[in-house]
Order: structure tokens, then sequence, then C-alpha cells
């Protein structure tokens, strides 16, 4: 996959490997997330941009990873995306219908609950978990820790950006290179 990153006032490009297909923490292109600005659809968020959480002061978003969920690859019942219907788990919960990976955690009921996974909510009515219906644009952030953000209104688990390699630059704590001292001789 390739993978943008903002660093030092500048984005980068450059391709990661992918170890294993995973889902966790991807939000559809058209959801809205709470910014330090105000809603945005989450397929407009940049790197550099500042998101909403609940633990108080908004959070950057160092990179995104784009990509398409294709109901063709979802063979596995276990992988399909959970469809919230609108306000399937009370008034605005979520504002508009929102689909999430089963393993993404969510408040189900504001802000004192405790996080739990969207698999978990399934109720065959409301809150269904089912291959999409035509291909899904989706977008995961990569923020430095993890924080409960606001997508259409629901408190949502997003998951902190993981270092690559210890030399990564947008890593905390990275390495710095020392400098070599040459004997004279």
């Amino acid at each position: 996959m390739f993978l943008k990153a903002w660093h030092e006032g500048r984005l980068t490009v450059r391709w990661v490997p992918e170890e294993e297909p995973a889902t966790e923490g991807l939000f559809p292109d058209e959801a809205r997330i709470l910014t330090a600005a105000g809603p945005a659809p989450v397929g407009r968020i940049a790197p550099g941009d500042r998101i909403w959480r609940r633990e108080g002061r908004p959070l950057p978003v160092l990179g995104i990873e784009r990509r398409m969920l294709r109901p063709e690859p979802l063979g596995d019942p276990r992988g399909w995306p959970v469809r919230l219907a609108q306000e399937a788990l009370g008034r605005a919960l979520p504002l508009r219908a929102l689909l999430l990976s089963p393993g993404q955690r969510v408040a189900p009921t504001g802000g004192a609950s405790t996080p739990v996974a969207a698999v978990a909510l399934v109720d065959g009515c409301r809150i269904l978990q089912r291959p999409p219906e035509r291909a899904v644009p989706v977008t995961r952030l990569l923020l430095a820790e993890a924080a409960l953000v606001q997508v259409e209104s629901l408190l949502v688990m997003a998951a902190p950006r993981p270092a690559l390699l210890a030399s990564d630059p947008l890593s905390e704590g990275r390495p710095r290179g020392t400098r070599r001292t040459s004997a004279s001789g």
C-alpha cells in the first residue's frame, strides 16, 4: 500500500508492504468525522489535519491509508463489515448509517460507556454484519496514539499508527545518527 505521511512540514509518499489484509480502523470516506474545524468527510482528511478526540486536545493525523473495501475478497463471514443503521443505538447514534469493521471498537451509549467490538452489537435488525453491496472507498487514519474519535456522532476508537521501523521518521523517539570520528594516523 502507499502511505502518505506528514513530517516536518513535508508530505511524503512511500510504499509499505502489507503483511495481511487488515480491516481494523477503516472508515468509509463519506462518513463525517469531527475535526478541530468541524465535521468533515473522512475521505477529505489529510496528514496534518487535527481531529477531535474525547480525551481533550485535538490529535494530528500523521498519515492516511486509502483503499477499496470490495465484496469479493470478503468470503469469510467473520470479516464482513458491520452496518449500523441511522440511530440504531439511540437518538443520533449514529447520525447517519455507518459501516465499520467487525473488530472496530465503539462506545455504544456515548462517552461513559466502555468501547465494545462492533460485531458484538449485531442485532439482526438495525445492526447487521454482511458484505458490502458495492465497492466502498475507505480510509484508515494513522494517529500518534489510540483515541476515541467522533464519527457520525458515535464515539469510535481510532488505533495508533504502528511504527514500521525503529528509524521511521514519524516514530516518536526517533533514533538520531551518531557522529563518527575517524582516528588520524
